[in-house]
């Protein structure tokens, strides 16, 4: 008998275990999608139509990119680039947290409705609905926040940003 070495999963598509050529596949689409979406300015469209409300929402206008990247493609693209604008300082402690709450209400829009869609599913529902309840939410958590007390957040620098409304 011969010596052979042992057979990789790794690219088998034929396995019901996902492998690393098809998560190499997705992420590879993704990244593409961010910047096809840059390029032809969509992501552009939906902060420009998210900054004049997000201080109902507890953040400043500089949190619209980050917020709308996780809105648009998903928790993990848009939690690192609100890690390291928190990490910059550029954020405040309250704006990230705000940012982080409204991505986990409404995250992966773009794919979430593709794949419901494709499973029969009304737009209306799926998209506006969520929408509209995650931004429901959202200004319920804040007014929440500012009955505790918290009128103005604090970025890492020091400087206060007072919040808006």
């Amino acid at each position: 008998s011969t010596l052979r070495p042992p057979k990789s999963e790794a690219f088998n598509l034929n396995t019901k275990e996902p492998n690393l050529l098809l998560i190499v596949v997705i992420i590879f689409c993704l990244l593409l999608i961010m910047r096809v979406l840059r390029f032809i300015k969509v992501l552009d469209l939906f902060e420009y139509m998210l900054e004049p409300i997000l201080p109902f929402f507890g953040m400043s206008r500089r949190a619209a990119p980050v917020t709308v990247v996780g809105m648009v493609v998903g928790l993990s693209y848009g939690g690192a680039l609100i890690i390291r604008e928190a990490t910059s300082g550029k954020l405040a402690r309250r704006e990230v947290f705000n940012s982080l709450a409204l991505m986990g209400l409404c995250h992966s829009l773009i794919e979430d409705t593709l794949l419901m869609l494709a499973l029969g599913a009304k737009v209306d529902g799926v998209l506006w609905g969520r929408l509209v309840f995650s931004l429901m939410v959202m200004f319920l958590i804040v007014r929440l926040q500012r009955g505790r007390g918290h009128g103005t957040v604090q970025g890492q620098t020091g400087q206060e940003f007072p919040e808006q409304v």
